[in-house]
């Protein structure tokens, strides 16, 4: 199966360019736009949240995405100082987005990939028209 671009795939491009701006901060950021099984901190994760969508009218949706700001391994500091310039850098570009909210849960412990790391959740609610697949 051939991927073709969507309102979802378009999306999540568009916050993984703009968390990586002209330099990802904090240095040696990376910024994964997909599901991974490891990461290197620190870093942003994207993944969908949850509700992933709210139905407005037939083709238009509010997405939640979210962006796990990762600072590193529980036991590493300062985790929460990184975490936190993480969360100002995200919202600072995404807010350059135009998109309508972002929401921020605080630090705690999240896993990936067996390992606990200090991360925060930023969620970003967008406008998204999802059109009715045409087959054949």
């Amino acid at each position: 199966m051939t991927e073709t671009p969507t309102a979802f795939s378009d999306l999540r491009f568009r916050v993984a360019t703009a968390l990586a701006g002209t330099s990802v901060e904090p240095p040696g950021t990376t910024v994964y736009g997909d599901m991974v099984d490891a990461i290197t901190p620190p870093a942003y994760l994207l993944q969908w949240g949850d509700p992933w969508l709210t139905q407005k009218t037939y083709c238009h949706h509010d997405a939640r995405l979210d962006v796990l700001c990762i600072a590193g391994r529980v036991e590493v500091a300062p985790a929460i100082s990184t975490v936190e310039e993480l969360i100002a850098v995200a919202i600072t570009r995404l807010s350059a987005m135009n998109l309508p909210d972002l929401l921020v849960l605080p630090p705690g412990r999240f896993d990936i990939g067996g390992i606990t790391y200090i991360a925060a959740r930023l969620t970003l609610v967008a406008a998204l028209s999802i059109p009715a697949p045409v087959y054949g």
